[in-house]
């Protein structure tokens, strides 16, 4: 019995509202639009940066391109009447490209487990709701530190940070590419770092403080507030009996559970892109030899950047 408790708290910290039931599946398991869909909005909610804004590319095909369009800087001109104003304003397109990668949930539960459980007919509802928290989970952190070459979980996708890394062409202001700012292991966030990260981005991304986001690990925004909180101010002893980070010049700081405490991150939420194909799928089956529930999810996703230069990463280098 005491077991069984323990893991329904576990399981309600998964949220008590299913994304899925077997009762849903289609022939062979796979999710039909509709439900497609709704399991891909339960994953963005359960994360800090999915749910913040990102811009997520729901995917029909294997492939899709990111659409980039651009226009020149001061393209008015004054108007002269009866004379054809011929048009000087420079407009160019570049393209990124998705490319998704099919990835796997295998999951057994035994039968004993699932007799046992004190749930029961709320089981499958509670069970469903953690395999999407950890699928979410899994997602974020791919997104953030997924590298593509090493042999582990990480080598799934290259995730947002190293593409940002690898689309340096030089440090500080750069129109063209992400900037990158060396925090030579300080820690000064309110002082040092995050002014140098400000002062990195091209002033045309900074028209809008409160769309912008600093993405820092969970420590380094408990850092960053702490040393609010020593300042004999209001909003010093607001940083330290609310929860969460105060802005920093107007701009959100999110502290993310998967981000790395040597990374810190400035950009636009929509600046950052998750695809993911609409058709996922679900297969369960009854294992009688094994005596245990296999459930296997696929789907397939990738992660990409829309504009480099909209980016500065601050790290050791």
């Amino acid at each position: 019995m005491r077991a069984a408790l323990g893991n329904k708290r576990l399981l309600e910290r998964a949220g008590a509202k299913a994304v899925i039931q077997t009762s849903d599946l289609s022939s062979g398991g796979r999710l039909n639009p509709e439900q497609s869909d709704r399991f891909i909005d339960y994953v963005m909610d359960q994360t800090v940066i999915f749910k913040d804004g990102i811009r997520v590319r729901r995917m029909n095909a294997d492939r899709a391109d990111i659409d980039k369009l651009q226009v020149g800087t001061r393209v008015l001109r004054a108007a002269t009447e009866a004379i054809d104003n011929a048009s000087v304003v420079g407009v160019t397109t570049a393209k990124r490209q998705l490319s998704v990668t099919e990835i796997i949930l295998p999951a057994d539960v035994s039968f004993s487990f699932i007799e046992d459980n004190i749930e029961r007919d709320n089981f499958e509802q509670h069970l469903m709701a953690m395999f999407g928290k950890q699928i979410a989970d899994d997602l974020e952190d791919l997104a953030i530190n997924g590298d593509g070459t090493t042999a582990s979980f990480l080598s799934i996708e290259t995730g947002w940070l190293k593409l940002i890394k690898s689309s340096i062409t030089s440090p500080g202001v750069n129109e063209t590419s992400a900037a990158r700012v060396d925090t030579d292991a300080g820690t000064d966030f309110r002082n040092v770092l995050f002014p140098a990260m400000l002062a990195a981005l091209p002033a045309k991304f900074k028209a809008n403080p409160s769309a912008l986001r600093f993405y820092v690990s969970v420590a380094s925004a408990e850092a960053y507030r702490y040393q609010i909180g020593q300042r004999q101010t209001g909003a010093g002893d607001a940083a330290l009996t609310e929860g969460g980070a105060p802005p920093f010049s107007g701009i959100p700081v999110r502290g993310v559970p998967y981000m790395p405490d040597t990374d810190h991150l400035l950009t636009l939420p929509d600046n950052l892109v998750f695809g993911i194909r609409r058709d996922v799928s679900l297969g369960i089956f009854k294992n009688e030899r094994r005596r245990v529930w296999e459930y296997t999810w696929t789907m397939r996703v990738d992660y990409q950047i829309v504009e480099p230069a909209a980016a500065v990463i601050a790290y050791n280098y």
